[in-house]
């Protein structure tokens, strides 16, 4: 160890000291013998008394084990810690579809000079943002989370000092919600592809419950422009298929696949969709100075998606936002937000309806920029992005419009 080093390194250094004393000693002793004067005498007495003072001195320093007590080291200062702890342990394994968790947050060893934190959390398509008070040196909060998503899901949370941007620490946590799960590979968010090339997907639904015999997938390229369905049975639980699809032409279209339980319509309903962008990735980029600005735009994409990557570098801290949507097309559309990366949030609109949500997600210090797919195959379709809850300024309206 670092400290038997030390120790046998300081031992032989004391060992040389005290060999060295030694020898000028018995060489200034010899030197002096043969004057026997009565001032040599005195010289003598005064070298020896002199000599025999450095070389106690010397043997004192040159040895650490002889009553020479080691300089008091100082303890490290340590490290701020974050720590996320479910209240219900079952969510870890297999927790129940729909139900709501909670997950308490522990802050330690906050520096003295931070009397406010701020916790971030993101997991199972949501976000959130609290400010909480540091008692010596420590903080804490709770927040509860729900999916009716069957799947694994990584929670990931933050600690910052609060009015900055420097995380102090974070944590991670990967639970399970039970129940049957649809996974699609290789994983769907194709980007740069190429034209009348042909492309295929492996849809897998896992964990299906017993008394589910058969299943329906459904899937649609947009190209054609028309939905495909495919029985398979059911051995252990589980069915797959594969799927393929080419495009003629560049652009950013929607992939949507599902499945369902074939004896049972109104019962077990499975889904997903993302964008398969075909040439260069075309996303519009617009910038949110702040909450009362309105922006438009008309709806510039080739294909059924169209991509928006939103600025959201000035909005205010633990903003939440609302979203408003209007579909007037003949088929239902999906509109999927992704914030921040990972956590993904998908609503679907019906034929010509308008859609609402509160609280879609929380502005958190980790991420800036938020991205929204809107699919629509058929029709029209605008929406709306407004600030919901404020906890750090009394500000709210319209942020923006899309269409």
């Amino acid at each position: 160890s670092s400290s038997e080093y030390g120790k046998h390194d300081l031992s032989k250094s004391g060992q040389s000291k005290s060999s060295n004393s030694s020898k000028t000693s018995s060489l200034t002793n010899e030197l002096l013998l043969p004057a026997q004067t009565k001032s040599s005498k005195l010289s003598k007495s005064k070298s020896s008394k002199t000599l025999k003072s450095k070389s106690s001195k010397s043997s004192k320093t040159s040895s650490p084990t002889n009553g020479l007590t080691p300089k008091p080291t100082q303890s490290p200062i340590p490290m701020p810690s974050l720590s996320v702890t479910p209240q219900d342990p079952t969510i870890i394994d297999g927790g129940e579809p729909g139900q709501t968790y909670l997950f308490d947050l522990l802050a330690e060893s906050i520096p003295p000079n931070v009397s406010e934190v701020r916790f971030e959390w993101a997991g199972l398509g949501t976000t959130g943002s609290t400010v909480a008070s540091v008692v010596n040196g420590t903080a804490e909060t709770t927040f509860d989370l729900s999916s009716v998503q069957s799947g694994p899901f990584e929670i990931s949370t933050f600690v910052y000092a609060a009015g900055s941007t420097d995380e102090l620490a974070s944590d991670s946590l990967s639970v399970r919600i039970a129940g049957p799960s649809l996974v699609v590979t290789p994983p769907p968010g194709l980007t740069n592809g190429s034209i009348n090339t042909e492309y295929t997907f492996t849809l897998n639904v896992t964990d299906l419950p017993s008394g589910v015999d058969n299943v329906i997938f459904l899937s649609t390229f947009d190209f054609p422009n028309e939905i495909n369905l495919n029985s398979s049975s059911v051995v252990d639980g589980q069915a797959a298929i594969t799927v393929s699809t080419s495009y003629p032409t560049d652009g950013s279209f929607g992939f949507l696949w599902g499945v369902r339980d074939a004896g049972d319509p109104q019962g077990l309903v499975l889904g997903g969709s993302s964008v398969i962008v075909i040439g260069m990735e075309s996303t519009r980029s617009f910038t949110l100075d702040s909450c009362g600005d309105s922006v438009q735009s008309n709806n510039t994409g080739v294909g059924s998606a169209v991509l928006d990557t939103w600025d959201i570098s000035a909005i205010p801290n633990g903003v939440t936002f609302n979203i408003k949507g209007d579909f007037t097309g003949t088929v239902s559309s999906l509109f999927n937000i992704d914030y921040p990366d990972g956590q993904n949030r998908v609503f679907e609109a019906e034929p010509s309806s308008t859609f609402t949500a509160s609280n879609v997600f929380t502005r958190l210090i980790q991420s800036d920029q938020f991205q929204v797919s809107t699919i629509s195959f058929m029709g029209g379709w605008s929406y709306e992005i407004q600030c919901g809850e404020i906890a750090t300024m009394e500000e709210s309206g319209e942020i923006a419009t899309m269409e």
